[in-house]
């Protein structure tokens, strides 16, 4: 945990301290930390607190963690929203279905 809280520190710090903009790739990775460390919710709280609307990249970070620690709901939830996003694109839905799997 002490590097999870560490990580999102340092994060919150390139903003405040140093004026570098967070991308989405940036936020991807700190959504994934705490989704990866079993703490999906606050891996939600940070997409909430998110300054602009979150992407494919951010949603797809936590779709990943709920298939590594089985919560469907939670899964088809944000695979619902990944839909809306990105019509076109499959890639969720193959995760999505080894997870029912």
């Amino acid at each position: 945990m002490q590097v999870l809280e560490e990580s999102l520190t340092y994060f919150k710090e390139m903003d405040k301290e140093y004026g570098i903009t967070s991308l989405d790739e940036n936020y991807g990775s700190v959504v994934d930390l705490p989704a990866r460390a079993r703490h999906l919710d606050e891996a939600k709280i940070l997409i909430a607190a998110m300054p602009k609307k979150p992407g494919p990249s951010i949603w797809g970070a936590l779709l990943g963690a709920c298939k590594i620690y089985g919560k469907v709901e939670e899964a088809e939830n944000v695979a619902k929203i990944l839909l809306k996003l990105e019509q076109k694109e499959d890639g969720f839905h193959k995760l999505l279905s080894s997870l029912y799997s």
